[in-house]
């Protein structure tokens, strides 16, 4: 299974896997050994809603990865 970024929280991580044109965003605990829940967003503005509405979010990471995603930029992400 290929993520495409994975974005770490207090308490958990995110990781993102980008599915015909929608965002499977699997949340893990912070040892990424158990998967917690599973969200499916359908845009890039749900994707970034629900990523930054948990406590402290990676603002700056999450607005980069939104960008790349709606520049059809999403393999740069990987090479950074």
């Amino acid at each position: 299974m290929k993520y495409e970024i994975w974005l770490t929280y207090e308490d958990m991580s995110i990781a993102i896997q980008v599915k015909k044109d929608r965002y499977h965003c699997s949340e893990y605990g912070l040892d990424h050994s158990h998967k917690l829940n599973l969200k499916i967003c359908s845009s890039t503005l749900e994707l970034k809603f629900f990523l930054l509405s948990f406590p402290s979010p990676p603002k700056q990471q999450i607005l980069a990865f939104i960008n790349l995603l709606e520049n059809n930029k999403i393999g740069e992400i990987n090479r950074k």
